[in-house]
């Protein structure tokens, strides 16, 4: 089971096994030496945009989503 968790970046190459640290890549105290914050990182929020008034005659298209191909770059 530790095998398949990831190592510290930073000098010591020991397991992580936070979830914070493992999203950051250095654990507490290498982060602490190497002088990275060590506060949670900012959870993400989905943006919410306000409410359109539709003009008469106007119908609201859903959004498809769409992936990028080489094509279309």
């Amino acid at each position: 089971m530790s095998a398949d968790r990831p190592k510290c970046l930073g000098r010591c190459g020991r397991r992580l096994t936070n979830p914070v640290s493992i999203a950051r890549g250095y654990g507490k105290t290498c982060a602490e030496r190497l002088g990275i914050d060590t506060s949670p990182p900012p959870t993400a929020r989905t943006p919410t945009a306000a409410p359109v008034a539709l003009h008469p005659g106007q119908t609201e298209l859903p959004l498809q989503p769409f992936q990028p191909t080489l094509e279309s770059l």
